[in-house]
């Protein structure tokens, strides 16, 4: 539940709220062809969000009882594309 006054903040625990999933891993790069990991550090900084705007899900207990259609997921890209999607 959010308020309108601070429409990102809970009233339950009063925490910001997040907006992206954060799944770092493998790519297969269509420039080299070489397979390169991707940091949830990177990541974040090439999407260009916040920290304090992500959840990082980098094994399978860190994605246990997440509702994934309720956050924007963002991956490595193999083509290279870091445009944040439009949810």
């Amino acid at each position: 539940m959010t308020t309108d006054r601070f429409p990102f903040i809970s009233l339950r625990d009063e925490t910001p709220m997040k907006k992206y999933l954060i799944c770092p891993g493998v790519v297969r790069s269509i420039s080299d062809n070489d397979m390169h990991y991707v940091s949830a550090p990177k990541l974040m900084r090439l999407y260009g969000v916040n920290r304090e705007d992500c959840i990082i899900v980098d094994n399978p207990d860190t994605a246990r009882g997440i509702e994934w259609s309720k956050y924007i997921v963002l991956r490595p890209n193999t083509a290279g594309d870091y445009s944040l999607p439009i949810k």
